[in-house]
């Protein structure tokens, strides 16, 4: 099902997607880190007379991290990316492959803290997403916690807001909203490979499908 201009849970879609992502991070010093980022897509979409089968690339990235500001506890940064198009899903509002070379400005903000004697984190990231094409900007708001309650287990709890405000002279796009939760658990097999699980479902929207999802993932340091 997916959301409509109203947001209600009003339209019949039938959708699936399996993605192959790949996330890569490398501390340039203490201040700069380099992050490089892409995925592979197998979707399938249906609604009405629209049908879609793809398999290939959806969109890539680019970005560097600057930490601005931290002390024992707390730190501020500011990351600054490119996001390429592939001929895949790269917009919620758009054909697949439409939306051109984006520009992100993300702020980030993260603290730890102690809950029943054990680690815990709390991570807060705002960002604009400015748009090509006749696509309007987009605002991200994206909140992470976690809590640690075993040396080798991490909780994680996460929630995902996008809106792309239509501007009133832009008379071919879409306003959309998109709000996402997600929960995981992170296994720590050794110091260098962890294991994470989870899963995350569209709590609510706008022109967007209702998506809920299982994924898995590998995190290796070096």
């Amino acid at each position: 099902m997916g959301f409509d201009q109203s947001g209600a849970l009003s339209q019949p879609v039938r959708f699936s997607k399996f993605n192959s992502n790949i996330y890569w991070e490398h501390g340039l010093s203490d201040s700069y880190t380099v992050i490089l980022s892409s995925n592979i897509q197998d979707l399938n979409y249906s609604s009405g007379v629209d049908t879609v089968d793809f398999q290939g690339f959806g969109q890539s990235s680019i970005a560097i991290r600057r930490k601005l500001w931290a002390n024992r506890t707390s730190i501020i940064s500011l990351q600054p990316s490119v996001v390429f198009r592939g001929p895949g899903e790269t917009v919620s509002d758009a054909f697949l492959g439409a939306g051109g070379t984006q520009f992100e400005m993300r702020a980030l903000a993260g603290k730890s803290f102690k809950l029943a004697r054990k680690d815990g984190f709390i991570d807060v990231q705002t960002a604009w997403r400015f748009r090509p094409d006749g696509f309007p900007d987009e605002f991200r708001f994206d909140v992470t916690t976690g809590w640690r309650p075993h040396p080798k287990l991490q909780i994680l709890a996460q929630t995902f807001y996008a809106n792309a405000s239509k501007p009133p002279n832009l008379a071919l796009s879409r306003q959309t909203k998109s709000f996402k939760a997600q929960a995981s658990f992170v296994y720590e097999k050794s110091a260098r490979t962890s294991y994470q699980v989870g899963t995350y479902q569209t709590i609510g929207g706008q022109d967007t499908i209702k998506e809920n999802a299982f994924f898995l993932a590998i995190q290796k340091r070096y």
